[in-house]
């Protein structure tokens, strides 16, 4: 049969030119029509890492846990395509049974998008975790080059401990936060290291301060919603040592260390001396995702925490677990090279 001619770019197998002939599809793979994806604005938080111990050893102070990293952005998700979710878990505190290091965080995810889990702060003369934020060190590890790192566009890294000639009397460093690297302990019986700030996610536009207050993810602090606070170091004189501004766990003063908040990334804070040991746990991760309210969504294996309207758009929230999103938006995958289709379709 001779081709007879050419409907759109695809070439009329029907010599007649009746509608119900099929047409075949013409053209290279260059040619071929991208596959539809849904923009979705995301942010992924991590667990935040346990505060360490020192167990009953007086006199010192020990390190911050860090807060989980923390990834913002908007991503192009593949249509109707199940995703992965996943919600990290918040480090256990450094007890005499567990190795007395806080335990760093579970990493969080999102499709291809990641928040690593916080870095355990330090025990003893140890320096805290590399996580996505790093660990506070413990006593006397102001002299040593600190190694408890952040990721690169998650967090920042813990501040070491103090130092003091009589060994056992210096405190400990804060966890690192999303805002910024968490402060060096104290020498000599002076203050624990402040936890690092966190981060405020209300200019991003991802979700209202009040929404967010109605899902319990984050904390607030005047008109901003933070998240991912470092622990505050801990140390053997009274007094508060704060946690970083987003959950993060206050430093104990002759008491265990304070707990990161649940839902914001939050670090646990360290040990001070006492005779009760325990540095705080980490606050667990979160997930928040937005995009145009047009989209259709399932989930498998995991719960929505909470959803929401704003605008345009809707708002999930993810608090524990894992499983998978299936997103469905309105765009329809055009015809590919080798599709055969009848002369009425376009």
């Amino acid at each position: 049969m001779a081709t007879t001619k050419i409907i759109n770019d695809l070439i009329d197998l029907n010599q007649t030119g009746n509608t119900t002939a099929l047409k075949g599809c013409v053209g290279t793979n260059a040619n071929q029509p991208t596959a539809p994806t849904i923009s979705v604005q995301y942010l992924v938080l991590g667990g935040g890492a346990g505060g360490g111990t020192n167990g009953t050893a007086s006199g010192d102070g020990l390190g911050g846990g860090g807060a989980g990293g923390l990834s913002t952005g908007t991503i192009a998700v593949p249509n109707n395509t199940a995703v992965n979710i996943v919600i990290g878990q918040g480090g256990a505190g450094g007890t005499t049974t567990n190795g007395y290091n806080g335990l760093s965080g579970v990493d969080s995810g999102f499709y291809q998008i990641q928040g690593q889990g916080g870095g355990g702060g330090g025990a003893g003369t140890a320096l805290g975790l590399p996580g996505g934020s790093g660990g506070g060190g413990g006593r006397n590890t102001g002299n040593l080059t600190n190694t408890s790192t952040g990721v690169s566009g998650q967090g920042n890294a813990g501040g070491l401990g103090g130092w003091s000639s009589t060994y056992y009397l210096s405190s400990g460093g804060g966890g690192g936060g999303k805002g910024s690297v968490g402060a060096g302990g104290g020498n000599d019986q002076s203050s624990g290291g402040a936890g690092g700030s966190g981060y405020d996610a209300v200019p991003s536009g991802i979700i209202t301060q009040a929404n967010a207050a109605t899902a319990g993810v984050g904390e607030t602090n005047g008109a901003e919603r933070n998240f991912a606070g470092g622990g505050g170091g801990g140390q053997a004189n009274v007094g508060t040592v704060l946690g970083g501004s987003g959950g993060g766990g206050n430093g104990g003063a002759n008491s265990v260390g304070s707990p990161g908040t649940a839902n914001t990334g939050g670090g646990g804070g360290g040990d001070g001396s006492t005779s009760a040991t325990g540095g705080g746990s980490g606050g667990s991760g979160v997930v928040i995702l937005r995009f145009a309210s047009s989209t259709t969504y399932s989930v498998t294996g995991i719960t929505v925490g909470n959803a929401f309207t704003e605008g345009s758009d809707t708002v999930l929230v993810f608090k524990t677990g894992s499983g998978t999103i299936n997103l469905i938006g309105s765009s329809v995958l055009g015809p590919k090279v080798g599709d055969l289709r009848t002369n009425t379709d376009q």
